[in-house]
């Protein structure tokens, strides 16, 4: 009949071929998932290290834009340079936080930004850090901390240009907490940094002491220098940079 090869008996040989076939596909599976998962694993390091490398520059090229504002706002406002809650305050109709008094300047808008939390944060988000998740953020997305040893609390001073004698030696700002308020070597505390990062009733984050400066690029933490130029610290801020 014509489907009689149907029933026909199947010899010992050929079932023998079909488990060998069957067998070695399964080897040869098992030999492509090996490989691939090597090759994962080598890959994944360099992948890591690569979107590490774009979200530092991507920070570092915030940091230029930031420097480019403090220049403006400083060429506009007889070299006055904005750290954190100077005193005397508000000079102007000017927010001293740096952080709502360049607002207008970054942003490119008015000055009614400095006390809009939407528009600070807008303007802001757009330039923080790509490494800072929004926990470790402070007031309105910023994720820069400003030196705030060069006009600190209680001292009836205002910072100018024109009396910063090197202005590429001057550290003002770096990646971390709104301010950081040292003389010493700030060392990298690890990342994230330890302790609870949200801001408790006093506007203080509850870790990394009266230091708060982040290392979030695999230990490394980018500085911006009140000449405008960018540099990248591994470990450790020094001193010299940070009171010149």
């Amino acid at each position: 009949t014509p489907h009689k090869w149907l029933n026909a008996p199947v010899s010992p040989s050929t079932r023998h071929s079909a488990r060998f076939m069957i067998a070695f596909s399964l080897v040869e599976l098992l030999v492509v998932i090996a490989v691939l998962v090597v090759l994962a694993a080598l890959g994944l390091p360099a992948l890591k290290n690569g979107l590490e490398a774009g979200r530092s520059a991507k920070c570092m090229a915030n940091l230029k834009s930031i420097g480019v504002a403090v220049q403006q706002f400083a060429a506009e406002n007889n070299g006055r340079v904005l750290t954190f809650d100077l005193d005397p305050a508000d000079q102007g109709g000017i927010e001293d936080r740096w952080f709502q008094g360049l607002a207008a300047t970054v942003g490119n808008t008015n000055q009614s930004v400095q006390w809009d939390g939407q528009a600070l944060n807008n303007i802001w988000e757009q330039l923080a850090c790509p490494c800072v998740p929004k926990k470790y953020r402070s007031w309105h997305n910023t994720t820069y901390a400003v030196n705030y040893y060069q006009d600190p609390p209680g001292i009836v001073r205002t910072l100018r240009m024109q009396r910063v004698k090197t202005p590429s030696k001057f550290l003002y700002m770096a990646d971390g907490w709104a301010f950081f308020f040292s003389s010493k070597d700030i060392d990298n505390p690890g990342w994230p940094p330890p302790g609870s990062w949200g801001a408790d009733l006093s506007g203080r984050p509850a870790g990394n002491s009266d230091r708060w400066v982040f290392f979030p690029h695999n230990g490394k933490c980018n500085g911006l220098f009140l000449d405008g130029h960018v540099e990248t610290f591994s470990g450790r801020i020094p001193s010299t940079v940070i009171k010149p």
